[in-house]
């Protein structure tokens, strides 16, 4: 079929009204965030409403100010609608194939916006990025897949499942001073470049490629790219430990400039002050990553600010203005470069407008004028703003996630304790609407090296909370966020010392809160192994214990899912959990499934590519054959989390009645 069957179509009366009406403007009052005790909401009202998807996913402003584009579901497809900022009329609606979406857009003149769509493929429920890039004129005239396996029109293939499809771009600067051209960076399996692309007629210009496909590429500040970061590759696959490389462009030919220590994150962001300075991330010697600045000249890394336990959030930026350093510790908080920049002042001014909240510059016009702006924190999904500079006024324009803008959903409350081995662990609570002896849920996160549980809106910390349950949340060893080393302290301690620090995180704040001794355990993907774990190490600590599309034989994951593809991810297991058989085996809860004495629930999607359902299909049967109290439920077309909305309602429902019948 072809990629968009059905470019512009007439959208629904209905739908354009009340997108209207979510998108009134009126006057900013700063939200307050109520924590008076309130009812408890049912479990099927709960999962209602923490099981829908966001209705607004982006909203962005055009270069000259005059137009804005909102991304936006309507009955399970999306729309980008374009509307004449003032008055509000909507100009255009360009309404995606139902199996397409708009994944990534930006403005790239003040009549064109570029897309960079996403696909669902007909055997899965999960939306899948694809490596086309389309542009499309605000008046309908325009529309067009300019780079990518359909820029000329031809068939998809492979769309039941996972693609590997070489030729793909995404956006790297609208080059608004140009009418006619865009610049991409040029990605495939083998190699990563970038060039420039005449979008209407397909004509790629001065294309130049990376040392290799992973490149992230790097701006000088007078607008040309200068530096490659990327990871080291040896006999044509990526070398694990990772090992970071950065590379100069010089005369046409990059000149590898700097090589990182083993699982060191080294990377050159930006341009700053003069020709010769960079912005960069780059690990410590605390093994923290901080913010540099690198030296072209004497190719040095000299620091600038690390903070004692966490890693460097990030660098929020438009186009090639570094707007601010997103320096979380764990609450939000933000760093800014010398001399302030038009964009670093209005983030500073939204910053102080929205105390505690994450705050992320989303687009603005070319005069940097009009700002649009999104806020968020642990009980706000995302909430847009306009900015006019000028006037100095701040107006809302829609909540992401109306069906909750209502609720009372419960603020994350950080907390530290020290393990029984000397480490400090970071954790977050949040206190549920019934109280302290209503229940609590550990929720484990997944990964488990690199993720982290953040001060963020977080959908099952709200379903359990709005259902009555306490939420423990632990950054146990292993965690990404904390510095290498501390990351490293969680290698092959997969059911060991990390759920060490999971139970006596979930002691120690239990303590502190005077919380009931009635607790579960639960989690997806690793934290589906953790939860069944914690079950069989600590036999009598918990009520029960529910995975969600987890892995609990470590010796399948040698040969299941994606993880063993290549020799990267067979040496990552081997550095994570061992190649030992007798240690895999110990550490698996299929194999230690005769010590769990609560019951266990399992869900699983069927198509998981990543943690393949044949480990809850063993659990299971495992259990079962030993009398064990356990549920599993398998749903088809679902990959490693439910996509598809009443799927995971259903499963809020079993889960939020399994955790409550237990407790």
């Amino acid at each position: 079929m072809r990629a968009y069957r059905s470019i512009e179509m007439e959208i629904a009366l209905e739908f354009v009204r009340s997108l209207g009406m979510a998108l009134m403007v009126f006057w900013m009052t700063v939200p307050s965030v109520a924590v008076a005790e309130s009812s408890a909401l049912s479990i099927d009202e709960a999962a209602e409403l923490f099981s829908s998807a966001e209705f607004i996913r982006d909203i962005k402003i055009s270069p000259d100010g005059k137009h804005y584009v909102v991304v936006a579901e309507n009955d399970g497809g999306e729309t980008a609608s374009i509307f004449k900022y003032g008055s509000d009329e909507i100009v255009h609606v360009v309404n995606f194939d139902g199996r397409w979406g708009a994944g990534e857009i930006k403005w790239i003149s003040n009549a064109e916006i570029a897309i960079s769509p996403t696909f669902t493929p007909y055997l899965r429920f999960q939306r899948l990025s694809t490596p086309d890039l389309a542009v499309f004129s605000i008046d309908g005239k325009f529309k067009k897949i300019v780079f990518g396996p359909n820029a000329v029109g031809s068939q998809q293939t492979g769309l039941a499942g996972r693609r590997k499809i070489d030729g793909g771009a995404f956006l790297l600067d609208p080059l608004l001073d140009d009418p006619e051209r865009i610049q991409i960076q040029v990605v495939d399996s083998k190699r990563s470049g970038f060039a420039n692309l005449r979008f209407r007629t397909g004509k790629l210009e001065g294309l130049t490629y990376g040392p290799n496909e992973a490149c992230s590429y790097a701006y000088g500040i007078n607008g040309e790219i200068k530096y490659c970061s990327t990871f080291k590759k040896a006999k044509g696959s990526f070398v694990y430990p990772p090992t970071r490389e950065v590379y100069e462009l010089i005369d046409d030919e990059w000149i590898l400039v700097h090589v990182g220590k083993l699982g060191e994150d080294v990377s050159v962001i930006r341009g700053i002050d003069s020709p010769t300075k960079f912005l960069a991330t780059k690990e410590s010697d605390s093994s923290i990553t901080g913010l540099f600045e690198f030296d072209l000249e004497t190719k040095q890394f000299t620091e600038l600010y690390t903070d004692s336990r966490f890693d460097i959030g990030g660098v929020a930026a438009i186009g090639r203005d570094a707007v601010a350093i997103s320096a979380h510790n764990p609450l939000p908080n933000y760093l800014y470069l010398g001399e302030a920049s038009k964009l670093s002042s209005a983030h500073q001014t939204i910053v102080s407008a929205f105390p505690g909240k994450y705050v992320r510059i989303t687009s603005t016009t070319e005069d940097q004028e009009l700002v649009t702006f999104e806020i968020s924190d642990s009980t706000t999904p995302a909430d847009y703003y306009m900015f006019d500079v000028r006037k100095n006024e701040i107006r809302f324009l829609t909540h992401t996630a109306p069906q909750i803008a209502n609720v009372n959903l419960r603020p994350m409350e950080p907390f530290t304790f020290t393990s029984g081995d000397g480490v400090l662990i970071s954790g977050f609570f949040t206190q549920g609407t019934g109280g302290a002896d209503s229940g609590s849920v550990v929720i484990v996160h997944g990964g488990p090296h690199g993720p982290f549980d953040r001060y963020q809106y977080h959908r099952e910390v709200q379903f359990f909370s709005q259902i009555g349950l306490n939420v423990i949340q632990v950054n146990f060893r292993g965690s990404g966020g904390f510095g290498r080393e501390f990351e490293e302290l969680g290698y092959l301690e997969w059911s060991g010392k990390m759920i060490d620090d999971i139970v006596e995180g979930a002691s120690f704040i239990g303590t502190q809160k005077g919380l009931a001794k009635k607790m579960c355990v639960y989690g997806g993907s690793y934290g589906g192994f953790a939860s069944l774990s914690a079950a069989f190490r600590y036999p009598d600590f918990f009520q029960c214990a529910a995975g969600h599309v987890g892995v609990y034989d470590l010796p399948k994951m040698y040969s299941t899912g994606d993880i063993p593809e290549d020799d990267f991810g067979k040496n990552y297991l081997r550095a994570v959990i061992s190649d030992d058989r007798d240690k895999l085996e110990r550490d698996s809860p299929s194999y230690q499934a005769s010590k769990i004495q609560i019951p266990v629930l399992l869900t699983h999607g069927k198509e998981d590519y990543r943690a393949d359902v044949v480990h809850s299909r063993i659990m299971e049967r495992r259990l079962t054959s030993l009398g064990k109290e356990v549920e599993a439920t398998y749903v088809s077309k679902e990959m490693h989390g439910f996509a598809d909305t009443s799927n995971e309602r259903e499963r809020l429902m079993q889960l939020g009645n399994f955790v409550q019948s237990s407790l």
